[in-house]
């Protein structure tokens, strides 16, 4: 689980602060919509194990770009 807050849309780059399940620090990631690959990233301290949850947060983001909603906060769930 990871929680996405501050969702930013600006032309073919979404970013926002990303919080892995436990964590109350926040890391950040910024994402090209268009190619749907991570441009930069950041886990908190301690969670550098949650690397996996960054492709996650990609895709969710990429989702986001192509609506029409004004999102700013999502919480992604897998298993």
């Amino acid at each position: 689980m990871i929680r996405l807050k501050n969702i930013r849309i600006n032309g073919n780059k979404a970013s926002c602060e990303i919080f892995p399940e436990g964590s109350s620090e926040s890391g950040y990631i910024i994402v090209d919509t268009l190619s749907q690959k991570v441009i930069n990233y950041s886990l908190p301290e301690g969670y550098e194990w949650c690397d996996n949850h960054i492709s996650h947060a990609c895709a969710e983001l990429v989702k986001i770009s192509k609506t029409q909603e004004p999102i700013t906060d999502k919480l992604v769930m897998w298993y």
